[in-house]
């Protein structure tokens, strides 16, 4: 018989979750250096023009935080909808929803106050995202389709 018995953490370390973070960023660094390595580049180089060009001035950090804002807001919404446990793999999609109804509204909404205009701005990207989500939503509901597939494919109905 086994003597192994898997169960549940009664309590987690949190240094634990440091030190994986840590053992897997050490992990990355030195197979992206045996990579490097193998193309004849210095790794201490391509990891400090990799730094500076992310992060090392106050535009390459606000360009940073504007290539990855969409990608947080995309995992904050897979994260609350897995807690439900379901599957959305559609996060793209909605994302280039949310910015097709975005650009319909701002070409033809003319606003003159500018606090409105992005508030309206604002609540058309939700209802564009929405909206992309609310087709696999109901066939999920009324048809019992695996989510999986129809927000996948939703993906490349919007995108295309």
């Amino acid at each position: 018989m086994n003597k192994y018995n898997l169960s549940k953490r009664q309590a987690v370390n949190e240094l634990s979750t440091f030190y994986s973070f840590l053992a897997g960023f050490l992990i990355a660094l030195v197979i992206g250096s045996i990579i490097l390595l193998i193309q004849d580049k210095n790794p201490i180089d391509t990891f400090s023009l990799m730094f500076k060009l992310s992060i090392g001035s106050v535009n390459s950090l606000s360009s940073s935080l504007n290539k990855a804002t969409p990608l947080i807001l995309a995992g904050l919404g897979i994260a609350i909808i897995n807690t439900v446990k379901l599957w959305n793999i559609g996060a793209e999609g909605q994302i280039f929803m949310g910015a097709i109804a975005v650009n319909l509204f701002y070409i033809n909404l003319n606003l003159s106050n500018p606090t409105i205009f992005i508030l309206v701005l604002l609540l058309s990207a939700f209802i564009g995202g929405a909206f992309c989500i609310l087709i696999p939503a109901l066939a999920k509901v009324l048809f019992g389709v695996n989510e999986i597939i129809t927000t996948l494919l939703t993906n490349y109905i919007v995108i295309g």
